[in-house]
């Protein structure tokens, strides 16, 4: 093995290295941003967990107090029934000898006191036993009353004021807990009772829903049921729960409960919760995507750097053990192939308004190609934004760029260069080695995926300024290039 090729040898075993090296630490970038990015996501389910336990205690707490609210309505609503039956019981006197049947006045306080009150269905006096009711401000009234007598029991310490359990009353189509309250004559003795069943209807409040429902126990005998329309009514089935609150009501023999279903957790919050609570999560993802890109990016511009590095030692060192001058154009072409992604390498010159190829190097499947639209050592015709590109950088010395450049030969582009995905061109010029204007240009084609462009300009000014320079006498006759450049890029644009 030659000391080139053993240089090439190690040359691109270094390359491999490096290759290694950055995939490495790539990986290990990855897997610290991947690390972050899940650190984050569990605090952002243990931030939504604790937010939904607090929604949930928040919500129990509003249940509680609605149920103390409902219960503290019934009892309010039911008292003030109760007060309404005393006052009348004291203004009521009885037709003689037919106690307790009202007198004409007494008769005619109750209608008014029935038609002045929306909602009263009816004001009923009853005989002693409780069992008939003698005389009712609905004429509808049947004798027989909705609850018998054994079913009322006195509440609190009030034992003159008595209480049965609701029920549904067909004569009124209404859930109605029957009160009543015992009258007396002047001697003490009860003479009857003054009764009024109050409908149900009047008592709602809003805590039924979805996931809710209320029910009225009475020493765990299932009374009635709030339905979700807001009416009470017998129960039309335990809805499932896992959360239950009890609200007994004082002085009365009843007990309210709640029973209500978790709701499904992306229901448990509100949008603007949810909002609140995602939207510093989704702005660190986004932060952590952005210094992934970045980190990559910098590990692929240092790493790109050090493999040109290698690639301009290796490209030298082929071009010094080139034997022929004028083979070296070709022998750096082939090098910018074999070293660096490039895929497209061509050393051309500005001359009597002509580009003359003198080096070039392509993809073997596009060999034949290239053969026929661009032969070594005679001017070719290239598209014109690249014959303008050469003008400008043989002209101002500065490196041109083209964007998604055009095919270089007439034909279609080949099979090679489409699977390469090239979607940059770069046009250096070769300055001479003592100073003064361009005398050719290397026009590369190339992915810029897999390269920096930054780099490969890098790359580029210094290989093609040392490397090209020592071998230009005898290329070509002199001339000058920027009178050259001026008059290929005038008679373009014109």
């Amino acid at each position: 093995m030659t000391s080139a090729e053993a240089f090439l040898a190690g040359s691109n075993h270094s390359s491999a290295r490096i290759r290694q090296q950055q995939g490495r630490l790539r990986r290990m970038f990855r897997l610290f941003f991947l690390g972050i990015g899940a650190l984050f996501l569990l605090l952002y389910l243990w931030q939504v967990r604790t937010e939904i336990q607090r929604q949930q205690e928040t919500r129990t707490e509003a249940q509680l107090l609605k149920l103390e609210k409902l219960a503290q309505k019934i009892r309010t609503r039911i008292d003030e029934n109760f007060h309404d039956l005393v006052f009348l019981a004291q203004v009521l006197r009885y037709q003689p000898g037919q106690s307790p049947f009202p007198d004409a006045q007494s008769r005619a306080i109750l209608r008014s006191f029935q038609q002045s009150h929306q909602g009263s269905l009816a004001i009923n006096v009853l005989s002693a036993d409780g069992d008939t009711v003698v005389w009712s401000t609905n004429p509808s009234q049947s004798p027989i009353p909705l609850a018998p007598s054994k079913e009322f029991t006195p509440i609190g310490n009030r034992s003159d004021w008595l209480l049965a359990d609701p029920r549904y009353a067909p004569h009124y189509h209404h859930w109605i807990v029957p009160i009543r309250i015992s009258l007396h004559d002047a001697s003490g003795k009860r003479i009857g009772y003054l009764g009024r069943p109050t409908p149900l209807q009047e008592i709602r409040i809003d805590t039924a829903s979805e996931y809710t429902q209320v029910y009225l126990y009475k020493h765990q005998k299932l009374l009635a049921e709030l339905h979700q329309d807001g009416s009470w009514g017998p129960a039309q089935g335990m809805v499932p729960t896992t959360h239950l609150l009890r609200v007994a009501m004082p002085d009365y023999p009843w007990t309210l409960e709640v029973h209500w279903q978790p709701v499904p957790w992306w229901a448990a919050l509100r949008p603007l919760a949810w909002l609140q609570v995602s939207l510093p999560f989704l702005a660190i993802l986004v932060l952590l995507y952005f210094l992934d890109r970045g980190a990559q990016g910098v590990l692929r511009e240092m790493f790109s750097l050090r493999e040109l590095q290698a690639a301009a030692l290796a490209v030298q060192h082929r071009i010094l053990g080139e034997s022929r001058a004028d083979a070296v154009p070709e022998s750096f072409c082939d090098a910018l192939l074999a070293e660096t992604p490039i895929a497209v390498a061509l050393v051309l010159q500005f001359r009597d308004g002509q580009s003359i190829l003198l080096g070039r190097a392509v993809p073997k499947t596009d060999q034949t190609r290239f053969d026929t639209c661009l032969g070594l050592r005679q001017a070719v015709k290239l598209p014109a934004p690249f014959e303008i590109a050469i003008g400008e950088a043989l002209r101002s010395g500065r490196t041109q760029y083209l964007r998604q450049p055009p095919p270089l030969c007439a034909a279609e582009r080949g099979k090679a260069l489409e699977q390469t995905g090239i979607d940059m061109a770069v046009i250096q010029p070769i300055e001479n080695s003592e100073g003064g204007a361009a005398w050719g240009a290397v026009l590369c084609q190339y992915p810029s995926k897999l390269i920096s462009t930054a780099n490969l300009t890098l790359f580029l000014e210094q290989s093609s300024h040392y490397v090209l320079e020592p071998a230009r006498q005898g290329w070509y006759p002199s001339a000058d290039p920027r009178s050259e450049a001026n008059k290929i890029v005038s008679s373009l644009r014109t």
